[in-house]
């Protein structure tokens, strides 16, 4: 599971970069089940996971286009963890990318220790 930061902060620029990246990475994952969710003020799956050829993850991951929004590293964090939680694969691993800004939609100030998913 990919967690792609879209915040304004990010800039168009650095979501390219994002997306460069995990094309690398799925040129390394033969045979996995993957998704992604965005980082923004509503967390959304942007892939659902499922089993996809790495020419089409390559290709998605090569057109998916940037959406400047707010932070919302939490939101994103949970909607991963609820997505992997319904997953059948045994081997589970998410990977973020992140400016490391919790917050800045119209939600409370959030504490790095609200990042501990597992205890939510």
């Amino acid at each position: 599971m990919f967690i792609l930061d879209s915040s304004g902060t990010i800039t168009e620029t650095g979501w390219e970069e994002q997306l460069d990246y995990v094309r690398g990475i799925v040129d390394l994952l033969d045979g996995a089940r993957v998704g992604a969710v965005t980082i923004s003020c509503r967390a959304e799956t942007m892939l659902t996971i499922g089993d996809y050829t790495t020419s089409q993850l390559k290709r998605y991951f090569k057109r998916k286009e940037y959406v400047e929004s707010m932070s919302d590293t939490k939101g994103a964090f949970k909607l991963a963890k609820k997505v992997l939680e319904g997953e059948i694969s045994e081997g589970k691993a998410v990977i973020i990318f992140s400016d490391g800004e919790a917050s800045n939609c119209h939600f409370p100030s959030r504490t790095p220790s609200e990042f501990r998913i597992a205890k939510d």
